[in-house]
């Protein structure tokens, strides 16, 4: 990703348990945070553009660090246009006809003056409905309390929502001493005529349940997102699995190795 200006309000770069640097996303799938199968998917997602809030209720429960490993799926060319938080004016660069441009925003909340909520927010939101993507994390339980909050206490759009695109929804459990950060839902945010956005759910891990399952109609839910036939996404997807279990079975976990693999894979299948 290409930085259009000071990322500085961006604190993703730090990882759990004292690690040095970034997690990975094959890391995350090591240790049971990810699946292969939704990493996949997220991929695809973040390949084509699309805009991506991670929620959960809790503090420490692995927002930031999952959205930074997830940055790894994001085109090389895409412009990140870093918030201020409660300044913001979003002094957007232009669009650039099949370049991603993200609005990079550490978090959706009133809670600190680096974070973005209110008119900020909903500035950033009209942008997203005029074709701007967004990378940000929001205290929620899931979707449906994320685009409430959004459409209620931050005053957004309910239209502009629409434009979403995914809610990656994590929780954290404590099991014995150690914590266990789980993804627990995917949702696809689509635009309505009559509500202003729709929630699809194409995934989900029951509370006590260790593996993530994608519904059955998921692949084509994701292939009506990013506009292409179910049999060639399903196919794409299948491929990127295959990548991603191979990094983690040769234990390539750091991040720039495996931000450098995503991109070796994404050069030899342009498609």
């Amino acid at each position: 990703m290409l930085t259009y200006n000071d990322p500085g309000a961006w604190w993703g770069w730090h990882g759990w348990q004292n690690q040095p640097g970034p997690l990975s996303v094959t890391r995350l799938i090591a240790v049971g945070s990810l699946s292969t199968e939704l990493a996949a998917v997220l991929w695809l997602l973040l390949e084509h553009g699309r805009s991506i809030i991670v929620s959960s209720p809790p503090q420490q429960a692995g927002k930031t660090t999952t959205l930074t490993a997830l940055l790894s799926f994001v085109r090389d060319d895409a412009v990140g246009y870093f918030s201020r938080g409660a300044d913001e004016e979003f002094d957007v660069p232009p669009l650039t006809p099949g370049v991603p441009t993200y609005l990079m925003i550490s978090e959706l909340s009133d809670h600190l003056p680096i974070y973005t909520w209110g008119k900020p927010a909903q500035r950033a939101f009209a942008l997203v409905a005029q074709g701007y993507a967004l990378a940000s994390t929001m205290h929620a339980r899931d979707a449906q309390e994320t685009l409430a909050l959004l459409a209620g206490d931050a005053g957004v759009d309910r239209a502009h929502l629409g434009s979403l695109g995914v809610v990656l929804s994590l929780r954290l459990r404590l099991h014995g001493r150690e914590p266990e950060r789980q993804a627990c839902e995917l949702a696809l945010i689509t635009p309505d005529p009559s509500a202003g956005y729709r929630i699809k759910r194409i995934g989900e891990r029951a509370p006590l349940d260790p593996a993530f399952v994608l519904t059955s109609g998921a692949v084509d839910a994701v292939a009506a997102l990013i506009g292409g036939d179910a049999d060639v996404v399903r196919a794409r997807l299948d491929a990127r699995c295959h990548c991603l279990e191979q990094l983690v079975r040769e234990e390539q976990f750091d991040y720039l190795a495996v931000h450098q693999a995503v991109r070796l894979f994404r050069d030899s299948r342009p498609n």
